[in-house]
């Protein structure tokens, strides 16, 4: 018996690499903004390993719920576009995400940054599920 690993697991592995990662470089850039009172460096590479996972998690998501990873090796042509269009939408919604969480919470900018990302990621959401309920 040899271990069967399907593509999904793959990738659940480096959506798990990419979790360590931002907790590991969120906790260095706490630990600088503890001694020198500022990290730019790390704050960066923390948003940037963040926006990564939840891309990763929402790919995973939706490769699951298309059944790719048990039920058929291959996505159709309207998967695949399906794919193509929310991948880009939920990397914006990441970066006003990130855009939101430097702003001054009480600001109008945070406001709608946070309403942009919101809205966002509904849409992915809707366009991801109505497809897999019809």
């Amino acid at each position: 018996n040899k271990l069967h690993a399907h593509m999904i697991h793959h990738l659940l592995t480096a959506f798990l690499l990419l979790k360590v990662l931002a907790i590991f470089a969120q906790a260095i850039d706490k630990h600088f903004i503890k001694v020198n009172g500022v990290s730019v460096t790390w704050n960066f590479l923390f948003h940037l390993l963040r926006a990564l996972r939840a891309i990763m998690f929402f790919l995973v998501v939706v490769l699951i719920g298309t059944g790719w990873s048990l039920l058929k090796p291959a996505l159709d042509q309207r998967e695949r576009k399906t794919l193509l269009f929310v991948l880009p939408l939920q990397l914006l919604a990441n970066i006003a995400l990130v855009v939101a969480d430097e702003l001054p919470q009480g600001s109008s900018a945070f406001m709608h940054w946070r309403d942009l990302f919101i809205l966002v990621d509904i849409l992915c959401c809707m366009l991801v599920a109505f497809p897999i309920v019809a």
